[in-house]
Parts: C-alpha cells; structure tokens; sequence
C-alpha cells in the first residue's frame, strides 16, 4: 500500500508541475516600471515568457518584435510608454508591417498549381 501512496503523489506532482509549465508556456509575465502584466501568447511556447520593459530602449524593442506586436493585438502597447514615443511608434509599425507581411505573401501566392491534363479519357 505506500508505493501506491508514492504512486499517487509522484503523479500529482507530475500533474501539478506540467499544468504550471503548460501555463508559463502560454502567458507574457510583463515588468513595467508601475506594475506586472499578463499578457496571454498568440501561441504556446517559452519564448519571451517574462519580460522585465522597464528600462527597455529603443533597441529592445526592435529585438523584441513578437512581443511587442503581441502587445499591440491586444490593446496594451500602453504598456510601452516608458520608451520614447516616435521610437515605439516606428517599431511597432515595422512589427505589425513584417507579420502581415509574412501572412498575406503566404496567403497570396499558392506553392503549388493545378495539374493540367492536355487529355482527358473522353476525348
């Protein structure tokens, strides 16, 4: 009976540590000089899960591109006031331009075409 109790208590535990993995993996924990946000992901990965903006430049929000569209898409590129304003603005643009950029060339150009048969088995 106890390595059935240990059973049980390693697989609450594998439970319980995979459920806050699945969540870390999910959310932007993002640090501004006035508070912590959270910000949900467009996708599930670890990248970026914790961002500390408070002293972030101009350069930092170049490099940060993902977040900061994501930041945009839902409403809280307010949280980016901290950096100079013709800076967030310009680097935002490039975010979003690049994104949809990247959506409607794949949206817009098929890869493949369609098969042309000079033939058909009633003529």
């Amino acid at each position: 009976m106890k390595t059935i109790g240990k059973i049980f208590k390693l697989l609450v535990f594998v439970t319980w540590f995979a459920g806050w993995g699945l969540a870390a993996a999910s959310l932007h924990v993002v640090r501004t000089p006035d508070k912590v946000v959270v910000v949900p992901k467009d996708r599930l990965t670890f990248n970026e899960t914790y961002a500390d903006i408070r002293e972030w430049t101009t350069d930092d929000v170049a490099s940060h591109p993902q977040l900061t569209a994501r930041l945009t898409a839902t409403g809280r590129s307010d949280l980016l006031a901290n950096v100079p304003v013709k800076t967030v603005e310009n680097e935002l643009k490039k975010a979003t331009e690049s994104s949809e950029s990247h959506n409607s060339s794949l949206l817009s150009h098929p890869t493949t075409t369609p098969a042309v048969q000079s033939k058909s088995i009633f003529d």
